[in-house]
């Protein structure tokens, strides 16, 4: 069933994107189903993300400049490599990754974004041919009837390419989210070995809206109003990223 259902998924974006022409950027609400994220009282990390994510797709659809698509639309749990897959299925750009975190010790407060560490794309190139199936797909091309050298050199190429663009949109997003005052931890912008930032073929950010283990964050995402700022800093960022991305790479096509 998955085996027809990919390129069905595919072939169905494909026809969407001929007639709508606008980027396309994933939304994808950490966590799901039985893995509730952090947990704080009777507040769950997933519903939390998923309601911020509604937000923010409300919020590219009013700007008009990108499309935007949810990975998963409620509680239900996918694995990391389902998320992926939708969210090349859906032709998507760049993909965005929404959590709020807990820590024991607390202290922690405020936004911050991470993209791949420069530490952790040697081992993603490594471990990513060994989790793609005969279903999943790289740039178009099927990864897994490659030898590995092979696919890790061509997941290498591409990252030389997302990994910057990875961290502009991260930076959009910053320096949005800065205008809109939305509170900001003290070093927003960072970098990370996790696991949902290593797909090459698409710019991936992390977004840490806050902690749920801090007074503040914690009453800020519960409200529509409290994530109001976030959705519109997050869609804004994309905007100008969108932008300046397709500018930065008509020139390098000159």
């Amino acid at each position: 069933m998955r085996a027809f259902l990919i390129p069905f998924l595919i072939l169905l974006a494909g026809a969407v994107t001929a007639a709508d022409k606008r980027p396309v950027i994933a939304i994808d609400p950490g966590h799901g189903g039985r893995d509730p994220g952090a947990v704080t009282g009777d507040l769950h990390e997933a519903d939390l993300m998923l309601l911020l994510a509604r937000q923010v797709a409300e919020e590219i659809a009013a700007q008009g400049q990108v499309r935007a698509v949810l990975i998963r639309e409620d509680d239900s749990f996918l694995g990391l490599q389902a998320r992926i897959s939708r969210a090349r299925a859906a032709g998507a750009g760049a993909l965005l990754s929404l959590h709020a975190d807990a820590l024991e010790e607390g202290g922690a407060r405020g936004a911050s974004l991470y993209t791949l560490s420069d530490e952790a794309l040697a081992p993603a190139s490594r471990l990513m041919p060994m989790r793609h199936g005969p279903d999943d797909l790289i740039l178009g091309v099927d990864l897994s009837g490659k030898d590995d050298g092979v696919a890790i050199a061509l997941m290498d190429l591409v990252r030389q390419d997302t990994a910057p663009r990875s961290a502009a949109l991260a930076r959009a997003i910053t320096a949005a989210m800065e205008t809109e005052g939305v509170p900001m931890n003290r070093r927003p912008l960072r970098h990370g070995s996790l696991a949902v930032l290593r797909a090459a073929d698409m710019p991936s950010v992390l977004i840490e809206a806050g902690f749920l283990s801090d007074p503040e964050d914690r009453a800020r995402l519960q409200t529509a109003e409290g994530r109001a700022a976030v959705a519109r800093a997050i869609a804004s960022g994309v905007a100008r990223w969108v932008e300046e991305d397709a500018s930065f790479r008509e020139g390098m096509r000159r």
